[in-house]
């Protein structure tokens, strides 16, 4: 038996997917609407992906259908395969509370996991023979040779810094005593 699936397009912004059952001059009739939403997300490969999700339109009431004036609905279009397949496995979620996923991984879907897998066994093949020990000892030894090489680049400049001589501008010029340089780092010399 063939479903008469419709898309409607309704002035309030909604779409529905619904399946249509009478068609009169003034009002349509339609059987479980389910209101589509549209998510956008990336997965875990970074790729973008827009998803459909089906919401009952009717879900706070216990009717199954209703009837929608004509002047309420902008345009009706026939829907795309995915949208009745969408359609479909929501109603059968909705009255078995059972879902069919298609197989994959997670998000992947069933054409991802192959090359998923096949990652993953590069990836383990690649860490198979790393000895993680090794590899910290190096990388403790080059932290600690690049801190005691900045110790000393330190101290140097600390050295270097007290032994530059400092030049003390004239007394007698008018600009003595506007600059750092005209004063003596010695405290002692400033008390009596």
């Amino acid at each position: 038996m063939a479903k008469n699936y419709r898309v409607l397009k309704l002035r309030s912004g909604d779409s529905l997917v619904a399946e249509l059952v009478e068609n009169s001059k003034s009002h349509i009739k339609v059987m479980r609407p389910m209101d589509i939403k549209y998510m956008h997300f990336i997965d875990a490969l970074g790729r973008k992906h827009e998803t459909m999700i089906l919401v009952d339109w009717l879900k706070s009431t216990t009717s199954n259908s209703v009837k929608l004036e004509k002047d309420f609905i902008l345009q009706i279009f026939t829907p795309s395969p995915d949208v009745i397949k969408s359609y479909d496995m929501q109603k059968k979620f909705e009255d078995t509370g059972k879902t069919t996923t298609p197989k994959g991984i997670g998000m992947f879907k069933s054409k991802d996991t192959e090359s998923l897998s096949q990652m993953l066994a590069n990836i383990e093949e690649q860490f198979k023979n790393v000895n993680i020990d090794e590899i910290m000892e190096e990388v403790l030894e080059q932290m600690d040779e690049e801190e005691e090489a900045s110790a000393e680049e330190l101290v140097e400049d600390i050295i270097r810094g007290k032994t530059a001589e400092r030049v003390i501008n004239d007394e007698d010029s008018p600009e003595f005593g506007t600059s750092y340089c005209d004063w003596s780092p010695n405290p002692e010399d400033y008390l009596s």
